[in-house]
């Protein structure tokens, strides 16, 4: 095995390992060099499907999240950020919307600073954004019920001064 199959070996299993969808676009010619087929695995769909979203990804992406998208792109294509990252939901065969996250860069840039290649990775963030909606509930309930307890409730930071009063206490002193 030469060298180069054994780099590109250790760059798919590191990829697998991380569970990332590398994705290249060529952005002179307009065509995708590397496609994301894991994440259409993933989501359900068949090798027909998948190719079928290749032409317009954005039929499956949630509606709410396809300008963050383009914004995002736009930003990096412009050079206001530095990298394309965005995370949004796409829908999967069973009809549930699942998170996922595009991490990327323009590369092989010419002369007059444009790109000649988008590469990057797509990842599943589904966990992740679950996660924080729970927590984010959690959190919300909580407040809830410190705001509204009949007992005096109050919070000090590390040198003793008050940082949080409950309505209880509030209304006490």
């Amino acid at each position: 095995m030469s060298e180069q199959d054994a780099n590109k070996e250790r760059l798919e299993l590191a990829l697998e390992a991380a569970g990332l969808d590398l994705w290249e676009n060529d952005l002179v010619t307009g065509e995708v060099i590397c496609k994301t087929s894991k994440v259409f695995t993933e989501l359900g769909y068949g090798e027909e499907e998948s190719l079928s979203f290749m032409d317009d990804v954005f039929k499956i992406v949630h509606p709410e999240d396809i300008p963050l998208i383009k914004t995002a792109i736009n930003n990096h294509l412009r050079g206001i950020a530095t990298q394309y990252r965005c995370e949004f939901r796409v829908l999967s065969k069973s009809g549930a919307w699942v998170w996922y996250a595009n991490y990327g860069k323009i590369m092989d840039r010419d002369e007059n600073n444009s790109g000649r290649r988008f590469i990057g990775v797509t990842f599943n963030i589904d966990d992740r954004k679950r996660n924080e909606e729970m927590l984010a509930v959690r959190g919300q309930v909580w407040r809830t019920l410190v705001e509204n307890s009949p007992d005096t409730i109050a919070r000090y930071d590390r040198e003793c001064r008050r940082i949080y009063v409950n309505l209880a206490l509030s209304t006490l002193t």
